[in-house]
């Protein structure tokens, strides 16, 4: 859950230096000029980047090492602030033009809705089978 807050943000620091005019010079002097501030939310894009990078991987070597048996609702943070991530990967992509990465990205964006697909199913599953959402049954009890 924490890849989502740092990949979002470095998704709007790009957006919102790109949305700058190009004119933009407040002193007049071409010291601080939009191209510059670019540059600056650029490389604070790929720190954020590479924070939520790190958090993903812990998360990986978690679930990896330690599966779970049954259907949590937690499952969905697997999902969707990942969806930044990969977003954030495309906009650094493309500010890089790198066609590459933006492939992968692709390959990414299918996996991420491979996982969706499968926390959906599980999801009605549990529901289904009255693994959650049933009396005795919390997400505060212990594994069943």
């Amino acid at each position: 859950m924490n890849v989502g807050p740092p990949a979002f943000t470095a998704l709007a620091f790009i957006g919102m230096a790109n949305g700058l005019p190009d004119s933009l010079d407040r002193e007049g002097d071409g010291f601080l000029d939009a191209n510059v501030i670019r540059t600056f939310a650029l490389i604070s894009a790929i720190f954020l980047w590479a924070l939520s990078l790190w958090w993903f991987a812990i998360a990986a070597v978690a679930v990896i090492s330690s599966p779970p048996e049954h259907f949590h609702l937690g499952w969905w943070a697997m999902v969707f602030p990942n969806t930044g991530f990969i977003l954030a990967t495309i906009s650094i992509a493309k500010e890089f033009q790198n066609v590459h990465v933006l492939r992968f990205t692709s390959a990414l964006s299918l996996m991420l809705v491979s996982t969706y697909l499968f926390v959906l199913v599980s999801h009605i599953r549990a529901v289904i089978k009255q693994d959650i959402m049933y009396p005795g049954l919390d997400e505060d009890v212990e594994d069943h």
